[in-house]
């Protein structure tokens, strides 16, 4: 049988062919939304599942090396992301909108001051919070 012999006609009493658990074969399209499926749902929740089993961590630079900078601000902020939500209910949260938006955003909680001994405006991070948001508007500031 060559390849071009599944488009020949064959004899018209086909049956439909059982599966090994005795269930016949059943297969349809997606339609239009294809995120709707159980089966895709099931295969992003297998992602997610994962993904949330991740630490997030701060790594700085000492010379040439990557070291872990465990007592740090931003290190602090990751382990806690927010006051509702731990690490893993963030990292599942964000993998989620990622996945089923192309895009996730985060929006960070911090106050500013300006260090009295080099005159630089610093940032105190608080919390980060993943959003959804219906619209995103992209806007440049005066400072380009």
């Amino acid at each position: 049988m060559g390849i071009l012999d599944i488009f020949r006609r064959g004899p018209k009493n086909k049956k439909q062919v059982m599966t090994l658990n005795g269930w016949s074969a059943f297969y349809s399209q997606f339609g239009s939304d294809i995120y709707a499926s159980d089966v895709v749902q099931q295969a992003i929740k297998c992602i997610v599942d994962e993904m949330k089993k991740l630490r997030p961590q701060h790594i700085i630079e000492k010379g040439a090396d990557p070291v872990p900078a465990k007592n740090s601000r931003l290190q602090r902020i990751l382990d806690a992301p927010n006051p509702t939500m731990t690490t893993a209910e963030f990292v599942e949260k964000v993998t989620w909108l990622l996945l089923l938006n192309y895009n996730a955003f985060i929006i960070p909680t911090y106050y500013t001051w300006t260090d009295p001994t080099t005159g630089e405006e610093r940032r105190q991070y608080e919390a980060l919070y993943p959003i959804q948001p219906m619209t995103v508007d992209f806007i440049e500031d005066a400072a380009g």
